[in-house]
């Protein structure tokens, strides 16, 4: 093999690892920002689980962005007051996935907290928001100028980008991230269990809020995730979830009820 075909290798060897760092960090972003909702955070050197999500991320939004270069390659035919037009647009449907992951709505109907905290919202969104960034890619690659509206359009591409990434990680994590869409391997969907130790353990945590059924037996909690050396469960009230960090030491026995409380 020659020169050039070790730098092939190289280079490929160098952008799978570049790929796969990415998408380590993506996923452990979208774990954290999920369990900060409880006030938990678990940021681990080595974790399988931020791989599996990070790799259910990118392919989610994989499919987002190949909208998003149909999209953009239609604008590119588009007069600059078009383009310029859907800059808003492109603005506006980005901020709203920023908006919407950072704080939750209280929507007045069902039917809207379904869609505006769903997973064809998310991509409808990001493809429209991200389809600027591509415009300007395309246009750029084909025209190659270095005019003042090229200038112009890559310091938009680049602000609405940022905006993109940023909002469709923060969705993600609050909404998609926490449901069902394909299956629920690589999602945050709280799992129902039971915690079985010995009685002086339970009685420990029975002190602190958690339900209790038996002795050595404690009731459904929520199981949010878990650590090497934890698990993060959930007791839910009226208002909201709060999370329990139980060692995984004082756990003899934990039954898996499955989704739905």
């Amino acid at each position: 093999m020659g020169i050039l075909g070790f730098q092939l290798i190289e280079s490929i060897a160098g952008a799978a690892g570049f790929i796969l760092g990415l998408t380590y960090v993506l996923g452990g972003l979208i774990v954290n920002l999920h369990l900060s909702r409880y006030g938990v955070t678990e940021y681990q050197v080595v974790r399988v689980k931020y791989l599996v999500v990070g790799l259910i991320y990118v392919v989610n939004v994989l499919g987002a962005y190949t909208l998003a270069l149909i999209i953009g390659a239609v604008l590119l035919i588009a007069g600059q007051v078009v383009q310029q037009g859907w800059l808003i647009v492109a603005l506006l449907a980005g901020l709203s996935l920023l908006v919407l992951g950072v704080k939750p709505v209280a929507w007045r109907t069902q039917w809207a907290k379904k869609f505006f905290e769903s997973w064809p919202f998310w991509v409808g969104m990001g493809a429209i928001a991200a389809s600027f960034p591509f415009l300007v890619l395309i246009r750029q690659s084909l025209v190659r100028t270095s005019d003042f509206y090229s200038d112009l359009l890559m310091g938009e591409g680049l602000v609405v980008g940022l905006l993109v990434v940023i909002g469709q990680v923060y969705f993600y994590a609050r909404y998609p991230y926490t449901q069902a869409v394909f299956d629920p391997i690589g999602t945050g969907m709280p799992v129902v269990v039971q915690l079985a130790g010995n009685e002086k353990d339970m009685a420990h945590l029975q002190s602190i809020g958690v339900p209790v059924l038996k002795a050595d037996v404690t009731d459904k909690v929520l199981l949010l995730d878990e650590t090497d050396t934890h698990y993060i469960v959930g007791i839910p009230d009226e208002q909201a979830i709060q999370a329990i960090k139980v060692s995984k030491s004082i756990v003899q026995v934990i039954r898996y009820l499955g989704y739905k409380l």
